[in-house]
C-alpha cells in the first residue's frame, strides 16, 4: 500500500485528490508519541460516505493504519472496526523515518457495492471490491525517530488539496495540526516533488516558512491563546531546543529559519551560462 496519487485503481477510492466519490472525505490524524521507553501509535479516522459506513457496519470494509520503517523493515497494518487505533511498540522497532498510512480496507470480498456519491462519469454503476483492495485513503504523516537521544520530531504540519484555492494558499491552527491548503494542481507538484532534495527546499521556502512566520508573530501577539494544541507544543519544544524564548520583541524572521535549518542555504543554484550548480 503506498499513497500514490499516479495509481490507477480498477474501481473508485475515496481520496482527497481524486473525485472518485462526491461530496465525500476521508481523512485521518495519525500520531507518533514516545513515553518511558515505548513508542505509542494512535489514529482517529473521519468518515464521511455512508456506504463506506455501512460496509464497516457489516464488518466488510476496516479501518487501517500502515506503519512503516525502512531503516529497520518494520511493516505493520493495524485493524480497527471502530474509528480509532491506539497501539504500543517497542522503541527499537522503530528509527530514522517512520510513516503512518491512513486507508480504509476491505476486509470480504463485495459484490455489487453501489453509491450515489460515486462520480457519474464512471460508466459503470456497480463495482467488485476484492479482500485487501482500499476503497478510502489519506495522506501519510511522517515522522522522524532520533534513537540517539531517543527525540522524535514529528510532522505537525498537514497539507491538504482543497478546491476553493487557486495559486494562493491559506492555513489554519485551529486544530491540533497546523494544516494548509492548496489547490488540488498545486497538491499533486508538491506531493511528487517532495521526494527531490532541492525542490523540497523551495516548498520549504516557498509555503512552510512565510506559514512559520505568520505563526510566530500570532504567538508573540496571543502567546497563551494555543498552549493546550499539539502544533504548539512541538514548535515549543523547537524553539527550546534552539535556545529561544519568544518574546514581543523577538525577531520572527530570522527565528523561523533557523528553526527550519536555514534552508536558503541547502539549495543549490545553477550557473546559467555554464549549466553548473554555484
Amino acid at each position: 500500500m503506498k499513497y500514490d496519487f499516479n495509481k490507477a485503481f480498477p474501481y473508485p477510492v475515496l481520496t482527497d485528490y481524486s473525485d472518485d466519490f462526491m461530496d465525500s472525505a476521508f481523512q485521518a490524524s495519525a500520531d507518533l508519541t514516545i513515553d518511558d521507553g515505548q513508542v505509542s501509535v494512535e489514529s482517529i479516522f473521519q468518515l464521511s460516505e455512508e456506504n463506506i459506513i455501512r460496509l464497516i457496519d457489516e464488518k466488510k470494509a476496516a479501518y487501517a493504519l500502515l506503519v512503516t520503517c525502512n531503516s529497520t523493515y518494520f511493516r505493520k497494518l493495524f485493524i480497527a472496526e471502530k474509528n480509532e487505533i491506539h497501539e504500543t511498540l517497542d522503541n527499537g522497532r522503530l528509527h530514522g523515518k517512520v510513516e503512518l498510512r491512513p486507508y480504509v480496507v476491505i476486509t470480504k470480498d463485495v459484490l455489487g457495492f453501489h453509491s450515489s456519491n460515486i462520480n457519474p462519469e464512471y460508466s459503470d454503476s456497480r463495482f467488485d471490491y476484492p479482500k485487501g483492495a482500499v476503497i478510502a485513503l489519506d495522506q501519510p504523516v511522517i515522522y522522524y525517530i532520533d534513537q540517539e537521544d531517543f527525540k522524535v520530531f514529528g510532522s505537525v504540519v498537514r497539507l491538504r488539496a482543497d478546491k476553493n484555492c487557486k495559486d494562493d494558499f491559506r492555513y489554519t491552527i485551529e486544530g491540533d495540526h497546523i494544516v494548509i491548503s492548496v489547490s488540488p494542481a498545486i497538491k499533486k507538484m508538491i506531493d511528487v516533488s517532495i521526494f527531490d532534495a532541492q525542490k523540497k527546499e523551495f516548498i520549504i521556502l516557498g509555503i512552510i516558512l512565510p506559514v512559520l512566520i505568520d505563526i510566530l508573530s500570532t504567538i508573540q501577539q496571543n502567546p497563551e491563546e494555543y498552549k493546550d494544541k499539539k502544533w504548539f507544543r512541538s514548535l515549543d519544544m523547537r524553539l527550546s531546543e534552539r535556545g529561544f524564548e519568544l518574546s514581543e520583541n523577538s525577531p520572527v524572521f530570522r527565528i523561523a529559519q533557523d528553526i527550519l535549518g536555514y534552508p536558503l542555504g541547502r539549495v543549490q543554484f545553477k550557473d546559467s551560462s555554464k549549466g553548473e550548480d554555484i
